[in-house]
């Protein structure tokens, strides 16, 4: 899909603070996923910070939400949080139920740090495409990896 340029980071980079999407992708059946990625600054001035230096997975959640759901983020809406270590990186992933997400009622995340970027590798999708293609989705998640 086309990122807005509001949302692609275009419009303030190298200074801005603020996160942007990497990349979109949209499937009218099986629902959506796209690449968040946010200056480390952001959540922490500790440089090349890992994602434990940040927090634990509902700090991080709190702070990266909105992204996941397109526009808020309630701590109720977080259904399962997991720590998953791959190589040098740990990923919190995240599973939750959205009914007001513009992003679709079911979300799963996923978040590391790496160099100076938090990175959050998100799969939305409505109650309609989640029935049919949730196995796809939690693949795609499981297989993320920076």
């Amino acid at each position: 899909m086309r990122v807005a340029n509001i949302l692609s980071g275009n419009y303030c980079q190298p200074k801005c603070a603020e996160p942007w999407v990497e990349v979109k992708f949209e499937d009218e059946k099986q629902g959506k996923l796209q690449v968040v990625a946010s200056p480390l600054i952001r959540l922490t001035n500790k440089p090349n910070a890992t994602i434990e230096d940040i927090g634990n997975p509902e700090k991080v959640i709190a702070s990266l939400g909105p992204f996941v759901t397109g526009n808020t983020y309630d701590p109720d809406e977080l259904l399962e949080t997991t720590v998953e270590k791959r190589g040098d990186l740990t990923y919190y992933k995240y599973a939750l139920e959205t009914p007001f997400a513009l992003t679709g009622s079911h979300n799963l995340a996923k978040a590391t740090a790496k160099g100076n970027t938090v990175v959050l590798f998100v799969v939305s999708a409505s109650d309609k495409q989640w029935q049919a293609s949730q196995k796809t989705l939690k693949a795609m998640l499981d297989s993320f990896q920076v």
